[in-house]
């Protein structure tokens, strides 16, 4: 009895629920493709994303100094509903062992002078 109580319980919860995701839905502007020589950056936003790649355990030791660019005539860049492929030669650390990248990314805002402001900065772990 008690089994097909809950049985029936479920079957109610099931057929109330309209398909909605339980928790948070996280979003991802910028997708990243491995090919056989190196990533394709896929992003499906309005406005151009700025992107930064790195071989992630040379990132994430901090074997570098490294910021954002504000200049967008020469950051990289994925163009809005656009794609770029990155060789593996552009990712920085990159060597033929490395297994996984780290692509920081993000928006620019204008903001005094010929720079811009960072808005938006996200990352990506991208398996080879």
């Amino acid at each position: 009895m008690h089994h097909r109580l809950a049985f029936l319980m479920l079957v109610g919860l099931v057929g109330c629920s309209n398909g909605s995701p339980v928790g948070p839905v996280v979003e991802h502007p910028l997708n990243a493709a491995v090919t056989s020589g190196g990533l394709t950056l896929t992003n499906s936003t309005d406005t151009p994303l700025y992107y930064q790649a790195f071989e992630k355990v040379w990132g994430t030791d901090g074997l570098f100094t490294w910021a954002a660019c504000t200049r967008p005539a020469t950051c990289p860049s994925v163009p809005a509903h656009g794609a770029t492929s990155v060789p593996y030669t552009s990712i920085d650390g990159y060597t033929t062992d490395a297994r996984q990248a780290l692509v920081y990314y993000w928006e620019l805002a204008p903001a005094a002078g010929a720079e811009h402001q960072v808005r938006n900065l996200r990352s990506t772990v991208v398996n080879f």
